[in-house]
């Protein structure tokens, strides 16, 4: 059988990492999580540094390109740009470093190997990392070998065009369970804005590739939760593998340093699996001005996902919920300051005015 390479991406707070160790439990599927997200912002950086010069900052986030016009510039050329675009501002050291950090703590076991990383462009640079991949937590004759990455679904066209037989698994969830998720946190967080914009971005991006693409797979996290087996089954149909029982049982599921995996929870309920506790916590996180904002910000893509509003769905309560948010100032991540200095009239203005049109 023909080796498939495999690209899952979603937003942060989606399940990316649940459906990864799931993915990854199953004899034939061999599936890294969080290993490479460096080289596809490096090939962002590469592309905008050319375009518009060394006043770009290359530490800043994937942007969600809303409503200006340099950031839609940037956002075509990235999408119209192949991946074998060759390396000139960076050197394969410099992502190698920056692949050493970022792997760390979810695919560890690549690092002993990361000088093996090589290619002059950035489509050898990912073809490399792929065969690493394999190299390190392939299992003898797996027929999937796949990659999850986070923020990144910008680039799954890219990744379907580098590999002869590819696929993409791309996961949504509730923007409101996004954002109740990253608030809960307490610290760390990103403001309300940012991720909704981010998640409209991704939910956008994923509707768009799952209805242009036949060899992509669009997953809603709640089915995850909700219907495992159901859910297992229609991946494993879509990737032309045998179900196999070890992807509805938690306890097979192993972390990037073949532990035993327990997942990651902002809600301080840690729990194997498929915890069906965490599909409601949202509404008991945010308060009603919160799930209005989010409501307001994402209802376009929110009710063609099928997630329904929980107030008012009309122009004038959406006019209302933005006009009067106050954005949690507390808490806010250090490293994300620098990129949120919004004009908060302006860019609520903005979005007032896409509400009017769509």
């Amino acid at each position: 059988m023909t080796k498939l390479n495999l690209f899952v991406s979603g937003m942060f707070r989606s399940g990316t990492t649940l459906l990864a160790r799931m993915l990854n439990a199953h004899p034939l599927i061999c599936l890294a999580s969080d290993p490479f997200a460096p080289i596809f912002k490096f090939f962002r950086n590469e592309i905008a540094i050319q375009s518009f010069g060394s006043s770009f900052d290359p530490n800043s986030p994937l942007d969600d390109y809303y409503f200006h016009k340099d950031k839609q510039i940037l956002s075509d050329k990235i999408y119209n740009t192949p991946l074998n675009l060759c390396l000139k501002c960076y050197n394969i050291e410099q992502i190698r470093d920056r692949i050493i950090n970022h792997c760390r703590p979810f695919s560890p076991q690549i690092i002993p190997y990361i000088n093996d990383l090589c290619g002059a462009s950035y489509e050898d640079v990912l073809k490399s990392g792929m065969n690493l991949v394999e190299r390190v937590y392939g299992k003898g004759l797996p027929n999937v070998i796949g990659i999850k990455e986070v923020w990144t679904n910008e680039f799954v066209h890219h990744f379907l065009d580098t590999f002869e037989n590819a696929k993409s698994i791309l996961i949504i969830r509730d923007p409101r369970a996004v954002v109740a998720s990253n608030y809960a946190t307490s610290k760390n967080r990103y403001p309300f804005l940012f991720l909704c914009r981010q998640w409209r971005k991704l939910a956008e991006l994923s509707f768009y590739y799952n209805n242009k693409y036949e060899n992509v797979l669009l997953l809603r996290f709640e089915d995850l939760i909700a219907n495992p087996e159901t859910t297992a089954r229609k991946i494993c149909q879509f990737l032309n593998v045998e179900f196999n029982e070890n992807l509805v049982d938690p306890t097979t599921f192993k972390d990037g340093a073949n532990r035993s995996w327990e997942q990651n929870t902002s809600h301080n309920d840690a729990k194997r699996g498929f915890n069906k506790n965490v599909l409601e916590k949202w509404s008991q996180t945010l308060d009603a001005e919160m799930i209005r904002f989010v409501e307001a910000m994402c209802s376009n893509y929110m009710e063609r996902l099928g997630y329904e509003n929980k107030f008012d769905s009309n122009l004038p309560s959406y006019i209302k919920a933005l006009t009067e948010f106050n954005e949690i100032e507390s808490g806010i991540a250090e490293w994300i300051k620098p990129y949120i200095k919004y004009e908060k009239a302006l860019e609520y203005k903005y979005e007032i005015d896409r509400l009017k049109v769509q």
